[in-house]
């Protein structure tokens, strides 16, 4: 039987429920920082004892590592405008960063325990992803099936209801689309992957839509399709992509995977994805991660997992800049280029690579 490395969502989430010490530091900067951070891939290293933020040039290849902290264990970033947040399920927090021409200070660290009154250390949010909307932060909150919103000043906390262990999230006008994985703490299995659609600010519900297993990431494209990325349970329930309708949730096709993706990117009509990588206890067995490609198009693998591209193991995330593909490694601390039908280098770049981002 097929096994699989588990991607961070099974394997963070334990070191997050296991974690209670906020790992932000008071310094803003670690080093002076090279060049303008505009155009530059942001990589969110959260493996253990390191919590950090570093920086690859697409150009020239060149890495700065660990230039800033974080809190503990960083699974999400955005931008917006001269702001960089970071969501961190470790602690429950989320950072915010001043975006300079060549700097990056961290402004704030939020706890949400402290906005529900929450006592410290006491673990109740596992955020997961954040997005911004109206002045406020939205952020999934995995172990408390809800949504939060956050104003931009950080001084208070609400929240809504939604499915099942939610992660991804996406927006389109003042909808909200939340990928909820089924994930049961009690259990540890992934019951039925929902989708569903929210009006913000209210969080009313307008749909829902039972997808593959383990929804993890969404994306909307151009032509207003709804790409549901469900990662499989690792085990007998591979990957899936589902194409919905984001009007109403109706599914309008779907690609079995043959894998266990967890990460997509989008690149005009072609959608790669980015699977941890199958392993061997045996000795002398192999590691490593997996790259493919859909057309969307031809609604099929252009090159697919019988054929990928083999980059290092535990490839988690995916980010394009300037012509090439950017993979995070994060069993193995790197960041892997792909140009073409090539693997270009791969890169050290900082203590379990994860998260990426290209900064505007």
């Amino acid at each position: 039987m097929k096994e699989a490395m588990k991607p961070t969502l099974t394997m963070m989430m334990c070191l997050a429920l296991a974690s209670l010490l906020c790992s932000c530091e008071d310094s803003t900067n670690w080093q002076t920082l090279e060049g303008g951070l505009a155009g530059q891939v942001l990589v969110l290293n959260s493996g253990s004892g390191t919590n950090s933020l570093s920086l690859c040039d697409p150009g020239r290849l060149q890495v700065q590592r660990d230039v800033a902290p974080t809190a503990l264990l960083p699974n999400h970033a955005f931008q917006q405008g001269d702001r960089l947040f970071v969501t961190c399920s470790g602690d429950d927090r989320i950072v915010s960063y001043a975006l300079g021409d060549s700097s990056l200070e961290v402004l704030e660290s939020w706890s949400l325990n402290a906005l529900d009154g929450r006592q410290a250390g006491e673990l109740v949010y596992t955020p997961w992803s954040s997005l911004f909307f109206g002045g406020e932060i939205y952020t999934s909150l995995s172990a408390r099936n809800e949504i939060s919103a956050i104003p931009e000043t950080g001084d208070s906390l609400r929240a809504f209801a939604t499915g099942s262990w939610p992660q991804g999230l996406c927006l389109s006008g003042d909808t909200l689309y939340v990928a909820c994985t089924g994930f049961s703490l009690s259990t540890l299995e992934f019951g039925p992957g929902t989708v569903r659609a929210h009006r913000l600010p209210s969080g009313e519900e307008l749909w829902s839509t039972e997808v593959g297993a383990n929804p993890q990431r969404l994306a909307l494209t151009p032509a207003g399709e709804l790409l549901v990325l469900c990662s499989g349970d690792y085990v007998l329930r591979e990957g899936q992509l589902v194409v919905l309708d984001p009007r109403n949730g109706a599914e309008s096709w779907n690609l079995p995977l043959g894998d266990f993706p967890g990460a997509m990117a989008l690149d005009g009509r072609d959608l790669w994805l980015a699977a941890w990588g199958q392993y061997d206890l045996q000795p002398g067995g192999t590691q490593e991660g997996h790259v493919t490609r859909v057309s969307l198009d031809e609604r099929a693998f252009d090159r697919g997992p019988e054929n990928p591209w083999r980059v290092q193991a535990g490839a988690t995330d995916l980010c394009l800049a300037g012509g090439r593909l950017f993979v995070s490694c994060y069993a193995q601390d790197a960041l892997c280029v792909i140009q073409g039908d090539s693997l270009l280098e791969c890169l050290p770049v900082g203590h379990g690579p994860g998260a990426l981002l290209l900064l505007e």
